[in-house]
Formats: structure tokens, sequence, C-alpha cells
């Protein structure tokens, strides 16, 4: 599978929509944020089902927030 680092799309959001640079400034502290397709989504990939948890708390309390699991994390697709 290809993954890129980079999407196209997210210096034209940011542009027109500038309080993203700020929601995507703080959701970094919690780890690497990225844009999902044309910005309909951000989201943070974690290493560990708890550390998503404990961030998924602080973050829902600001913030819409859902946690979802690729499909590669279940043994089925693996």
């Amino acid at each position: 599978m290809l993954e890129s680092e980079h999407n196209s799309f997210e210096e034209v959001v940011l542009k027109n929509y500038p309080e993203l640079i700020q929601t995507k400034y703080w959701l970094s502290s919690f780890g690497k944020v990225r844009m999902s397709g044309t910005g309909s989504t951000l989201y943070i990939e974690f290493d560990s089902y708890e550390s998503a948890i404990e961030a998924n708390k602080e973050i829902g309390n600001r913030y819409r927030s859902k946690m979802v699991s690729s499909l590669e994390s279940y043994d089925i697709f693996s």
C-alpha cells in the first residue's frame, strides 16, 4: 500500500479555514495530526489503544471526537 505523508489539499483548506490551524496545533500535543482527503477530518494515529483512550477523553471535552481502528489492526485482514 502506498502511503503519503503529504496532503495536497491541506494548504488550501488551512488558508480558507484559519481556525483549523489552531485546532491542529492544539491536537498536536497528543500526536502527529493529519488531515483526511479534502479536510473533513483531522486525525491522530496512536501506538496503543490505551493512549488513544486517554487522548480521546481530553479531546472529547473540546471537540466532537470518535475513536476508530484501521482494518490492519484486525487479525483477519493482516
